[in-house]
This record gives C-alpha cells, structure tokens and sequence, in this order.
C-alpha cells in the first residue's frame, strides 16, 4: 500500500465522520415556533387597514364613505382581552374632503380557538359592532413566541404584534 491510496483512505474516513456527526448534533428545525407562551401575555402592534387612495377611488361620484386606515392593538393574550385603535377616514366625493376619527374599543373579550390548517396557529375573534362588525384574525407565533404576525380574516389588513 503505498502513501496516495492511504491518503485517499483518510479524506474518505474523515468525510464520513464529519457527516455522521453532523448528523447527529444538528437538531431539524420545527415548522411552527408556536408554544403555550406565545398565546400568553402582552403585545402591541400597529398596522394599515387600507390605503386612503383606493378608497377614495373605488367610490363613485357623490357618495360619502368610511373606511378604517390603520389601527393600533394591545392583545392581553393571558386575560383574553383586546383593545383596538382605529383611526377612520370618512372621504365625501361631494366637497372633496376627508375628515378622520377615532374609534377606541377597549378591554373586549377575545375568543381564541385553534387554526388547524396552520399547525401553531389561533383564530382570534373579537365582537366589534362599533366595526360594522365581529374582527376575525389569524395569530401566527414567530420569533420563538416574541412576535406574533396578524392576518386579517374578514378585513384587509396584516400586522405584527411584538410582545411588551
């Protein structure tokens, strides 16, 4: 046996060894970083409801119309409770003005419920008839339960909430 093959021989053990023991330190990544922690607590986040151009166009000459165009929330994910901020536009083709308001919802119930096409992840429904209206959204769990990414279900809007 001369030195080449040996080397060839010891390229090939070392390999070997440094993909078995790779193998076995690394550890497969999960899909959803949901845990019990992330649906308890305390986060807020704020996120746009819709663009004050495109509501604006989608009206027809002389009508009025107000459309929510971003809110701030604070989810009180432990006690089940919400409070939500929307800052609504009322767009009137008539005198081609806007005039905005606040709608302040605080301290309501949240009903939480599994999602199971999103392993991880919870409906969240808040009664809002202030909103024309029950809130429906989708909870996903990200950055090990730190942030929580906000889809609306029967709104047209998305957002973030990071824990406080």
């Amino acid at each position: 046996m001369n030195m080449r093959n040996l080397s060839f021989r010891m390229i090939g053990v070392i390999f070997a060894a440094s993909v078995l023991g790779a193998a076995i330190f690394i550890a497969p990544k999960t899909l959803a970083q949901s845990t019990t922690s992330a649906f308890s607590g305390v986060c807020a986040g704020i996120f746009n409801v819709a663009n004050p151009y495109e509501v604006a166009m989608r009206q027809t000459g002389g009508t009025i119309d107000t459309e929510g165009l971003n809110a701030s929330v604070q989810l009180d994910l432990t006690n089940n409770k919400a409070y939500i901020v929307v800052n609504q536009g009322t767009f009137n083709r008539n005198s081609d003005t806007v005039t905005y308001r606040v709608e302040a919802i605080s301290n309501r119930a949240i009903t939480l419920t599994d999602f199971p096409q999103m392993p991880g992840a919870k409906k969240g429904v808040v009664v809002t008839p202030e909103l024309g209206g029950n809130t429906e959204f989708l909870l996903i769990p990200v950055n090990s339960g730190n942030t929580i990414l906000i889809q609306g279900l029967n709104f047209g809007a998305s957002g973030v909430c990071q824990k406080v």
